[in-house]
């Protein structure tokens, strides 16, 4: 019995000395594994068919100072927020209708209005009567001081900033936002007539641009490289050909690649602070590259920068889009979100609305 205790012991010290050796070689292995993914993380760049000659091509680029030379690329950003922004205006007419007033009743006329915009309105009707402008429908909070007289025609320019009181409190407020002209009457008698109301847009952009920074500068980019130039599919095999920004934008070019529309726009955007990355784009489901886009950082969700587009920047421009859903192309990493804008497929006036296509799936950033 004593010998049979014996060997019971000696199998269980065993065990236990197999036991730990075995843990020290698994602990050894998961540090060592743990190493390697320190040392070598899983990367999220593009490693296809076509890495090779990419990283050629942006090698070269980005070892050229004039890359990274500011003056090249001031003349363009000039272009696009002291001039460009202008023709994407719908100047046409806002609104043409007629109103009927009595006595203790208002008619609301709604207008999207902006700092730095002039309001043209023009007014006539069979008796006497009055308009306010106001932010809110009840005319509490109006933009403007008096009650302006009926029958005749006003320019209302809308300052920069205005201090408004609400609530009894004064505020600091950027008009970027619906309006509403109120009409009024102490006729006892009903007053029939028309308004006729327009606007131009803002002298510039410097407070628009203080209330959506990332989603206005956007909007001016994408578009502006669609109405400036004519976009074609980039062909893969000959990647090699595709031109530097300094000489796309340097001589008299109509028509690039959507490869070489991303590298301008990742230069321009680098400009003014905006962080973006140009990326792999595979739109048949082979997990290859088939185009290129932008990534763009958001620090919002992509509801807010479709919103900001859609409810505020087109509705300011009296641009229509119609009823239909917005979906805006993203992507998130961790905490971090990202709006794929894509010069070639995006909806015209809508950046990161992409649209038409059967399957588009990011694989890979290249730069």
């Amino acid at each position: 019995m004593g010998r049979s205790r014996r060997r019971r012991e000696e199998e269980i010290r065993r065990a236990r000395r197999i036991f730990a050796v075995s843990m020290s070689i698994a602990i050894a292995l998961l540090a060592i594994i743990v190493i390697y993914i320190f040392l070598n993380p899983p990367t999220p760049y593009y490693n296809g068919k076509y890495s090779g000659v990419l990283k050629e091509i942006f090698s070269k680029f980005q070892d050229d100072p004039r890359w990274s030379n500011e003056k090249i690329y001031m003349p363009i950003l000039h272009e696009i927020f002291y001039e460009y922004y202008v023709e994407l205006y719908n100047t046409s007419l806002i609104m043409n209708k007629t109103f009927e007033i009595a006595k203790n009743e208002s008619m609301l006329f709604r207008v999207f209005l902006g700092a730095n915009e002039t309001l043209y309105v023009e007014t006539y009707g069979n008796g006497p009567y009055y308009y306010i402008l106001s932010i809110d429908k009840e005319g509490h909070i109006r933009l403007l001081n008096e009650a302006l007289p009926g029958n005749s025609s006003r320019e209302i320019r809308v300052s920069n900033v205005l201090y408004l009181t609400i609530s009894n409190e004064t505020r600091r407020i950027i008009v970027y936002n619906e309006t509403y002209l109120i009409f009024l009457t102490n006729s006892t008698r009903v007053v029939r007539g028309y308004v006729f109301i327009n606007k131009t847009p803002p002298v510039n952009l410097s407070s628009i641009l203080d209330i959506y920074p990332v989603e206005y500068t956007v909007w001016l980019f994408e578009n502006w490289v669609k109405d400036r130039y004519v976009i074609k599919p980039a062909d893969l095999e000959a990647l090699d050909e595709t031109r530097p920004p300094w000489e796309i934008i340097g001589s008299d070019v109509k028509e690039i690649t959507s490869l070489e529309a991303c590298i301008l726009l990742n230069r321009l955007y680098n400009f003014t602070g905006i962080e973006t990355h140009i990326i792999a784009i595979d739109m048949d489901g082979d997990g290859e590259l088939d185009n290129f886009a932008l990534a763009l950082k958001y620090d919002k969700n992509p509801q807010a920068f479709g919103r900001a587009i859609v409810d505020y920047i087109l509705e300011d421009a009296n641009i229509r889009v119609g009823g239909r859903e917005i979906s805006i192309k993203h992507a998130v990493t961790y905490t971090t979100t990202w709006i794929i804008l894509d010069p070639l497929y995006e909806d015209k006036y809508i950046p990161g609305s992409i649209t038409g296509v059967a399957y588009y799936e990011y694989i890979g950033m290249i730069i």
